[in-house]
């Protein structure tokens, strides 16, 4: 008799739950803030059924809880009023079995919460970012037609760039073709517009430069990690703010470079990530960079010391260039500076293959620098330089007489490779080692570099923290909160189910607050013991509360 009475219970659940998601997830997307949201940003309502899908998963994680309680609270309310417990009582039935459905169900919403924001959500996001960079094109096509105007901050230096048109349409692929223009394909696409006004506004705000024009081809490059816009104006004149303008028949506005940060936040990615993220901070990408940098940095020190120590026992460095040119440096006096290795009295030689002699430099000072080279690979370059009366002075087979120098105020040298056995010699330090702050590194910049690289590793094993204890406890909430749900529609059962409705949302409304309230705390704070424990404590309340409320309630 109990199974079918909980059969029946949870049956019922289901209908009103699922019916509840259905209609609270399609106010939320196609009657609230979607619609409104793509309106705003210019894009049309034909691309609402391409973006809906990705929208979905956000949208029931957050709306399947109060559906839960609504259903709950309703359906134990008309079973109250309807006086199924007194005949159960009657029965010999412990009425407290009744709520096996709703914590069954509290227990299913809980699990599905958990999957999505581990999984659906952060798949969800990622989708919805890539779609939005392929769609640039078609945003501000838009939003163009819709509002008139885009406009664009670059991050890095602050400036505005806006571009004005009268109207906007495409452009036939043929059209693009025979001009000479990339075909058009899913990465570089076009439009055209009518009378267009660029604008360059500098971080204070002041027009640095306008350019008008009769009409203008706009072309989006998404290819790479940088949105390429470049605008080709037709009968344009272009002004630049107290300096010039100028009547130009046609012109190439850009490439200007639009980047579109793609960064793997904490709340985009699952708690097994974070939890790696945690114990392994380099694989997380707001760090790499940093971490990456910081290791070059380290190891190009250990090169520099190195350096010096076998200058300063009267050892040669040798380094070669890109044509095999030798270059042999000699400095009795060395002194490591932050980015160079600075070097007195120096003697530089440069074998060329085809000379018989080399080229002879002595320099008063210069420095060493070492670096990365666009191949990833570790280079060095050397500057020498004059001081005071003291020039530096070339000895060149080439001239009249070997033997005579010709004075130089500098000279430098193109980018030379450093030898094997010293690059090998030295090898880099561990991603570990990197972030360890237990030995200071004996180098100012490097010192002040792991001391932000700290700070930022801090920050994100709070952020960490904070979407562990964020994510469970709002998963976890469900138990509590829909069970309140339960128990209040029968205290306030028949005409009152709405009010009762009303008041379950006060506890289930106070712990999502609390819930985000100590999230906060433990990302701000360096200890997380006070924002856990105002996470927790608000749950440990609630479910206080079901106990009390079950013992004497329900029982009345």
């Amino acid at each position: 008799m109990l199974l079918t009475l909980h059969s029946y219970i949870l049956r019922e659940l289901l209908k009103n739950f699922l019916l509840s998601v259905l209609t609270l997830t399609t106010v939320f997307t196609l009657g609230g803030g979607l619609y409104n949201s793509i309106r705003h940003e210019g894009v049309g309502p034909a691309d609402l059924f391409n973006v809906l899908p990705m929208l979905l998963p956000i949208a029931v994680t957050y709306t399947m809880p109060i559906s839960a309680l609504f259903a709950v609270t309703m359906l134990y309310g008309r079973l109250a009023a309807d006086n199924e417990f007194v005949a159960c009582r009657a029965a010999g039935i412990n009425i407290h079995w009744l709520f096996t459905p709703a914590i069954l169900l509290a227990v299913v919403v809980t699990v599905v919460s958990l999957f999505s924001m581990n999984v659906l959500i952060p798949s969800a996001m990622r989708e919805i970012k890539f779609y939005a960079k392929r769609n640039l094109r078609d945003i501000a096509f838009h939003k163009l037609r819709q509002a008139g105007y885009v406009d664009y901050n670059h991050v890095g230096s602050g400036n505005r760039y806006v571009l004005t048109a009268q109207s906007v349409r495409d452009v036939r692929d043929g059209a693009l073709v025979e001009k000479g223009f990339p075909p058009p394909n899913n990465f570089v696409r076009y439009f055209w517009v009518d009378s267009p006004c660029f604008l360059w506004i500098d971080p204070d705000e002041r027009l640095r430069r306008w350019a008008v024009a009769e009409g203008g081809l706009c072309q989006f490059d998404t290819r790479d990690d940088e949105v390429k816009l470049t605008l080709y104006v037709r009968n344009a004149r272009d002004f630049e703010a107290g300096r010039s303008a100028t009547l130009i028949r046609s012109q190439k506005i850009g490439p200007i470079p639009a980047p579109f940060p793609f960064p793997v936040k904490p709340n985009m990615v699952g708690l097994n990530t974070l939890l790696r993220w945690r114990e392994a901070p380099w694989e997380a990408p707001e760090l790499a960079d940093d971490i990456e940098s910081l290791q070059v940095g380290m190891r190009v020190f250990d090169i520099f010391t190195e350096m010096g120590t076998r200058l300063e026992a009267g050892q040669p460095i040798l380094l070669t260039d890109l044509d095999n040119n030798r270059y042999t440096i000699r400095s009795p006096k060395v002194r490591a500076a932050d980015r160079s290795l600075r070097i007195f009295e120096v003697e530089l030689e440069r074998t060329v293959p085809d000379q018989t002699r080399p080229i002879r430099i002595l320099a008063p000072r210069g420095q060493i620098r070492v670096g990365l080279n666009p191949d990833g690979l570790l280079s060095a370059a050397v500057e020498l330089e004059s001081e005071g009366e003291t020039s530096v002075a070339e000895y060149n087979p080439r001239a009249a007489d070997y033997n005579k120098p010709i004075p130089k105020d500098a000279y430098a040298t193109p980018e030379l490779l450093l030898p094997a056995e010293l690059v090998d010699g030295i090898p880099a330090p561990t991603r570990a080692n990197v972030i360890d702050d237990t030995h200071p590194l004996g180098n100012e910049m490097l010192d002040a570099q792991r001391e932000k690289l700290q700070f930022g590793l801090q920050r994100l094993k709070r952020k960490v923290m904070g979407e562990f204890h964020g994510r469970l406890s709002f998963a976890l909430s469900n138990l509590v909160t829909i069970l309140m749900g339960a128990i209040l529609g029968v205290v306030f059962r028949g005409s009152r189910a709405l009010a009762a409705f009303g008041l379950a949302c006060i506890p289930f409304g106070v712990a999502a607050m609390l819930i985000l309230i100590g999230k906060q705390q433990i990302e701000s704070s360096d200890s997380t013991l006070v924002g856990a424990t105002v996470v927790w404590g608000g749950l440990t309340l609630v479910a206080v509360l079901d106990v009390i409320f079950m013992r004497l309630g329900v029982r009345r």
